[in-house]
């Protein structure tokens, strides 16, 4: 047999302990309590998004973007979007102490922003909505519906001159 010794022996420590704890931190896969109606989510999905024009955006746009939901550590959902023009990371958890949802985004386009929700459904952004990359200082709002024939859609609101306008709409399907 065969004594590791200096730096070799620390390497191997390191390695063996890292492995120890990505098991301890490993995920059942499964979301409960609250969080269960956001386990329908977890796969792979195929959508049509449709982005209406805007003050800050004088066109249409469309197109597929592919969602694939996991679940990772805390009871959290995670939602990875890639599309030609953005990729998007989502986490979504329920906060026992505040009482409520709340969901945290980042996109390749610079934007980045908190939301929060009494129902797990309608998404209220509470982050100030200036600091993102683009300045533009636009508020928004999410609300997800999930259908019983195994589709999702999600309907994005902006406030705009004093009331809420439609942004964007996503319908999703399966393609597990």
């Amino acid at each position: 047999m065969k004594i590791l010794t200096g730096s070799r022996a620390l390497l191997f420590t390191i390695i063996l302990s890292l492995s120890v704890a990505s098991d301890a931190f490993a995920t059942t896969g499964v979301l409960t309590g609250k969080m269960a109606p956001w386990q329908q989510l977890v796969g792979k999905w195929d959508c049509r998004l449709r982005m209406y024009a805007t003050e800050n955006r004088p066109y249409i746009q469309e197109g597929l973007i592919r969602n694939e939901g996991s679940v990772v550590s805390g009871n959290v959902f995670h939602l990875h979007g890639m599309a030609p023009f953005m990729e998007l990371d989502a986490y979504y958890g329920y906060s026992k102490t505040a009482g409520g949802w709340w969901e945290t985004q980042a996109d390749s386009q610079g934007y980045a922003t908190l939301l929060r929700s009494t129902d797990g459904v309608v998404f209220d952004q509470v982050s100030d909505a200036s600091s993102s990359v683009d300045k533009d200082g636009t508020r928004y709002q999410e609300t997800y519906t999930f259908n019983k024939d195994g589709t999702f859609s999600q309907v994005t609101k902006t406030w705009q001159g004093g009331s809420w306008k439609q942004d964007s709409e996503m319908a999703c399907h399966t393609n597990r």
